[in-house]
């Protein structure tokens, strides 16, 4: 079998190319092209003389998403949701990470307040319906957004991880009023207790929607114009795989996918040279991930976060930061030197803060 790995980063892309019947093993970097994706997934396959008519397998791990949430240039996110739970992402936890500095901050929410929608509909704890949902609100609503941009749309009901019906009611009349749209909801992404968190990890899913749903179709209609006749395939945050469609219907669930790549090489080499306790370190031009591993086993979580905000899917439990390799340094108006999330990324190349 034939296989290609590629990992894009925020200043390189390197790819990786591997024949199991031959033993024939070649790699190759290229530098990341930010503006398209797609062409630096290219360009290290052509340094490598990858011919993908002939090639069997071909698996990707991504730091797109991860990168956009950390310097906070994904997709306008607008949400609908239960009539007063309006301020639950601003709310967010009571809870004090930092003990002892007065002045600490919560993250700011993705979605402003004026991009939340209420709606009166009422599901209740036990799943039974208070207040039925009004179509005719939601296709106001749609009217509405008809005259915004096209962005990213999520909603997020009160109990829909117990009866989803409203939320899936009204992303269907969303759906078909605004196909430029992309439109998800919480009870299809995390159908779980906890509105913050299932709120915020949907509103997540939806910043980075669109813009990896749009480099997903690139990429997979660039491979097959080159003769790739095989399933794009993408590391998941849990170190399994997944198609490019589902990938690109639920991002949220490669917020790790290039680090994921990473902690399961680690293991490998690992078990090679009798190492099972380790400490990966993953620095690349935008952030620094690093995972630490007991015993050679995978460490799986579904409580994570990524720059302060929450992310409850299936995923290793590397910690990432937003200061990388390229991450520019600045001074705030206090005249405090501060690093990131902001990086030099590609272009004009590769930098060190």
């Amino acid at each position: 079998m034939r296989m290609v790995g590629v990992d894009v980063g925020g200043t390189f892309t390197d790819a990786v190319y591997y024949d199991d019947q031959s033993g024939e093993l070649a790699w190759a970097k290229a530098p990341s092209t930010p503006h398209a994706p797609a062409g630096g997934v290219l360009a290290a396959m052509d340094r490598n003389g990858v011919d993908l008519s002939t090639t069997d397998r071909f698996v990707h791990g991504v730091t797109i998403g991860t990168n956009a949430i950390l310097e906070r240039r994904g997709a306008p996110v607008w949400v609908i949701t239960t009539k007063g739970f309006r301020d639950t992402l601003e709310i967010a936890r009571t809870n004090r990470t930092v003990l002892y500095d007065i002045k600490t901050l919560k993250p700011a929410s993705l979605v402003p307040r004026q991009r939340v929608v209420e709606v009166d509909e009422r599901v209740l704890a036990d799943g039974s319906v208070l207040r039925a949902l009004d179509l005719d609100e939601i296709r106001r609503i749609a009217e509405r957004l008809r005259t915004e941009p096209p962005a990213a749309l999520t909603v997020c009901f009160l109990h829909s991880y117990l009866n989803g019906a409203h939320e899936e009611a009204a992303v269907k009349i969303l759906r078909a009023a605004l196909p430029d749209w992309f439109v998800c909801h919480s009870a299809e992404i995390l159908p779980e207790m906890r509105e913050y968190e299932r709120f915020n990890t949907t509103v997540l899913n939806a910043y980075i929607g669109p813009l990896t749903a749009r480099y997903l179709g690139e990429l997979s209609r660039l491979m097959r114009e080159r003769g790739y006749r095989g399933a794009v395939h993408l590391m998941a945050s849990s170190g399994g795989i997944e198609t490019a469609e589902r990938a690109a219907r639920f991002p949220v669930h490669t917020v790790l996918s290039g680090p994921a790549g990473g902690v399961a090489a680690a293991i490998h080499l690992g078990g090679l040279v009798g190492v099972r306790n380790l400490i990966t370190y993953d620095m690349g031009g935008t952030s620094t991930d690093v995972c630490l591993i007991e015993d050679l086993n995978v460490p799986l979580t579904s409580e994570q976060f990524i720059d302060g905000l929450p992310v409850r899917t299936p995923q290793i439990e590397i910690n990432s930061v937003g200061a990388g390799g390229g991450s520019i340094a600045w001074v705030d108006t206090g005249k405090i030197l501060k690093v990131g999330p902001k990086s030099a990324g590609a272009v004009p190349g590769p930098a060190c803060y």
